[in-house]
């Protein structure tokens, strides 16, 4: 079991390490929707999409079914359009799709859902450091790990 945060001021919970980098390696084994060693599992979920201006547009669902590392579904269907992909034994993918195309932010949501954790790569220290900050308010606070971009020297992007 991964210890949580102590919820009334921000601090790390006894045995959970100080640098954030550790706290990272110590989550992902939670994170691992890929282990051959599941059952077969579904997730539904609902989302919102929103115009240039800030305004609802259209809401959708996004389900995943998985069978194994190599057997798996993902579905989006909402009322301007539908799609499926599916990922057989063989290595093979297909789809189908009806009514245009996914917006970039739905594909990603497959990656927000089951992996909130940042990639490794993301973490490269020459480019990044992290940040442990107290959030929350009326005593109520959780550890939050920032990941802030390092400038280049002398302040060139």
């Amino acid at each position: 079991m991964l210890p949580l945060f102590d919820q009334t001021d921000g601090s790390a919970a006894p045995g959970l390490p100080k640098d954030p980098r550790a706290v990272f390696a110590m989550a992902a084994p939670f994170y691992d929707f890929e282990s051959p060693d599941l059952k077969p599992w579904h997730l539904k979920a609902t989302y919102q999409l929103y115009d240039e201006k800030g305004k609802p547009t259209e809401q959708g669902t996004y389900e995943y079914w998985w069978a194994s590392p190599k057997v798996h579904r993902s579905s989006w269907t909402r009322p301007a359009l539908s799609h499926t992909d599916w990922y057989t034994t063989e290595g093979k993918h297909a789809y189908q799709a009806t009514s245009g195309r996914l917006q970039y932010f739905e594909y990603k949501l497959q990656g927000a859902l089951f992996s909130p954790l940042p990639d490794s790569s993301d973490l490269d220290p020459s480019k990044v450091r992290l940040d442990r900050e107290p959030i929350g308010s009326r005593g109520n606070k959780l550890s939050c790990i920032m990941v802030v971009p390092l400038m280049p020297q002398h302040g060139q992007v």
